[in-house]
């Protein structure tokens, strides 16, 4: 409560000052890594059950959720989460079946493939990570958190770049690619060590930001790229401690890069074809409702 009694004034008061898409964009930026990066306390002599709410930060990404749409409603923004779904034909309807089943997939795939032994056991036969889950509500409040944090803040980033670049050589993958680049670069903070391993950590978010970015702009829900953020976190978060061990047959190095390989695949499918189209009709329809051009 204290830190939207702190901003509200901010946001009524003085965002209307900031004309330009770039300045807004350096804005949205600072705000999201000050806001991210801060020191935020809490009494330790609260209840267990509010204290570990407290601690996942569970709250801070509802925040941060209802602080973008103060600050694009300063703005005069009318864009929302997500936008109604145009009436569908069969093939989107299977475009959209395959993308939940790829989603599913590669939230397990992602966290078992530094478990498996075999090929088979690195791509579906995951009987044994699937009995070393253990469930905690702690986990999922930790895991909506990033899911909503970082698909919200993806969100802001898309909701500026799009309209500015609509006129550009690539209108629609230029925004993609800012808002992966800013995807990636955060999560180099997750160890702030300069070797192979981080290197291709980066470019593995990188690429999942491209995936999770286009998941958005053709489905034109919010919603679903935090499911499907929030439940690979989730799997993570519950395979405890095996997450971080190398027992199987490739080592991390080699685990980033068949994961970001498969991730661009998905994206290169994604963004061609007739997906694109729907995508390009998403993208006209969002532009269309936005007044940040």
């Amino acid at each position: 409560m204290s830190l939207f009694l702190i901003n509200i004034p901010l946001f009524k008061l003085e965002l209307d000052t900031l004309e330009t898409p770039v300045i807004r964009f350096l804005f949205i930026f600072v705000f999201y890594t000050a806001a991210r990066y801060s020191p935020l306390y809490y009494p330790t002599y609260l209840p267990k059950i509010l204290n570990q709410f407290l601690d996942t930060y569970f709250w801070f990404s509802i925040f941060m959720l209802f602080s973008w749409v103060l600050i694009f409603n300063a703005w005069s923004n009318t864009w929302k989460f997500n936008i109604k779904v145009l009436p569908n034909n069969n093939y989107q309807i299977w475009a959209v079946i395959i993308f939940v089943l790829y989603m599913i997939w590669f939230s397990f795939f992602d966290q078992f493939i530094n478990l498996g032994t075999s090929w088979s056991e690195i791509f579906w036969s995951w009987s044994y990570p699937i009995s070393q889950l253990h469930f905690s509500w702690y986990n999922l409040l930790y895991a909506l958190f990033t899911g909503i944090l970082e698909e919200s803040f993806r969100w802001a980033n898309l909701q500026l770049l799009l309209p500015y670049f609509k006129n550009k050589f690539l209108p629609i993958l230029d925004p993609i690619l800012i808002s992966a680049f800013f995807f990636g670069i955060y999560h180099y903070t997750l160890s702030y060590t300069l070797n192979l391993n981080s290197i291709l950590y980066v470019i593995d978010a990188f690429v999942m930001g491209l995936v999770l970015a286009g998941i958005y702009l053709y489905t034109g829900k919010l919603y679903i790229t935090i499911l499907f953020h929030t439940v690979i976190d989730l799997v993570g978060f519950n395979l405890g401690s095996l997450v971080n061990y190398n027992l199987g047959l490739l080592d991390y190095p080699q685990q980033l890069v068949l994961i970001s390989l498969i991730n661009m695949i998905f994206f290169i499918f994604l963004f061609t074809g007739k997906r694109k189209k729907v995508m390009v009709n998403n993208v006209s329809r969002l532009i269309k409702k936005s007044n940040l051009t």
